[in-house]
């Protein structure tokens, strides 16, 4: 549930993001499985705008070309946000 609301609120730009696409905590950590979770969730988007960027290279068509860049983009801010929350976890734990 946690990691659905937090998906959510990248992609939908909630205002708890801050540059960058950066998810601004408080201060509580995550437990075990949530942090492997996010991990997991960083691989695929990961993985997804992997294979967004080739596709884009390939499409020829106006308009598909422009849904794969906004798909880009927002992977990019959704890989950037994730990789906060794990490095402020990570932070909050040392």
């Amino acid at each position: 549930m946690y990691l659905l609301q937090l998906n959510n609120k990248m992609r939908l730009g909630h205002n708890n993001q801050g540059i960058g696409g950066e998810v601004k905590m408080s201060q509580q950590s995550l437990a075990i499985h949530e942090a492997l979770e996010l991990h997991e969730l960083l691989s695929a988007k990961t993985v997804c705008l992997t294979e967004a960027k080739a596709r884009e290279k390939l499409v020829q068509d106006p308009q598909l070309k422009a849904l794969i860049q906004q798909d880009i983009q927002n992977s990019t801010q959704a890989v950037k946000g994730i990789q906060g929350v794990l490095s402020q976890v990570a932070n909050m734990t040392l």
